[in-house]
C-alpha cells in the first residue's frame, strides 16, 4: 500500500474545490501536541461533518498533556488507533496530512525569458536552498502566474518532503489497514479549506503548539511564507 504525497493538490489554485471524494472519508492530522481527526460523508450529494476528535500526544511519553513531543512509531500507530475508536470514525478511506516541519516549501524567483525551458534551471537552483541532500526528498516544483508576460523574471513555487516522513506515513497507513489516498501539505489543506475564489490576497496565521506560521496567497496560489519557532506551548 502507498500513501503518496499529492502534488497535484498542491500545485492547483488553493480555492479550487477538492477532487471527487469517496462516500466517507477520514482526515487525519499529527501535530506537535496532539492528533486529529475529522470525518466527513456525502449524505444527498452534500458533503457532511460525520464526527471528529482530538487527542493529546504527551501522556503517550508520560509528559503533561499539552507537552510537544515526537512519538515513535509504535505510540503514533497507538495513538492513531485510539483516537478512530474513540470518536467513532467508520471510513475506510484516510487523507494524512503532512507537517510544515517535515518540509521544505519556498518561493524562489528565476532570471528567464518568457518561453524559456526552466526546468533545467529549478533543479539546479534548488540545491542551494534545500538544506538537506536532493536524495534525501522528494522534490517537485511549480511556476506561479505572472502578470507581466514580458518580466525576465520567474517565481517559482518549490516543495521538498523528507522521504522518511514519506515512508512514516506508509507505515501509519498500513498499520490501520486503511485505503491508500493521497496525502498533502497542511498549509495547501488549511488555504484551501478557508479562502474562496473571490478572494484576491489572503494571510492566514495559524499558530500551532510548536511554531507558528504565516501564508500569504494571492488569486488563490501560495505567494509567501514564513515560520518561527514559538508556539503555544
Amino acid at each position: 500500500m502507498s500513501f503518496d504525497f499529492d502534488f497535484k493538490k498542491v500545485f492547483s489554485g488553493v480555492a479550487k474545490a477538492a477532487p471527487e471524494l469517496a462516500k466517507k472519508v477520514v482526515g487525519i492530522d499529527f501535530g506537535a501536541s496532539s492528533i486529529k481527526v475529522v470525518e466527513v460523508e456525502k449524505i444527498e450529494g452534500v458533503l457532511s461533518l460525520s464526527t471528529y476528535g482530538e487527542l493529546q500526544l504527551g501522556p503517550y511519553l508520560e509528559q503533561g498533556i499539552g507537552s510537544t513531543v515526537k512519538l515513535p512509531l509504535k505510540k503514533r500507530v497507538e495513538a492513531l488507533v485510539d483516537i478512530l475508536r474513540e470518536s467513532g470514525v467508520t471510513a475506510k478511506q484516510g487523507v494524512m496530512a503532512l507537517s510544515l516541519a517535515e518540509s521544505f516549501v519556498t518561493i524562489i524567483s528565476l532570471s528567464a525569458k518568457p518561453d524559456e525551458d526552466i526546468g533545467p534551471k529549478v533543479q539546479v537552483e534548488a540545491r542551494k536552498y534545500i538544506p538537506v541532500p536532493i536524495i534525501d526528498v522528494s522534490l517537485e516544483w511549480s511556476e506561479l502566474p505572472n502578470a507581466d508576460q514580458k518580466a525576465l523574471s520567474r517565481e517559482v513555487l518549490l516543495v521538498a518532503i523528507q522521504n522518511d516522513a514519506l515512508k512514516e506515513i506508509n507505515a501509519l497507513a498500513e498499520s490501520i489497514i486503511m485505503t491508500q489516498r493521497h496525502s498533502e501539505l497542511e498549509l495547501f489543506s488549511t488555504l484551501r479549506a478557508i479562502t474562496k475564489e473571490t478572494d484576491t490576497s489572503v494571510a492566514v496565521f495559524d499558530i500551532g503548539a510548536k511554531t507558528s506560521k504565516c501564508y500569504v496567497a494571492e488569486g488563490g496560489f501560495l505567494r509567501r511564507i514564513h515560520r518561527v519557532q514559538t508556539g503555544g506551548s
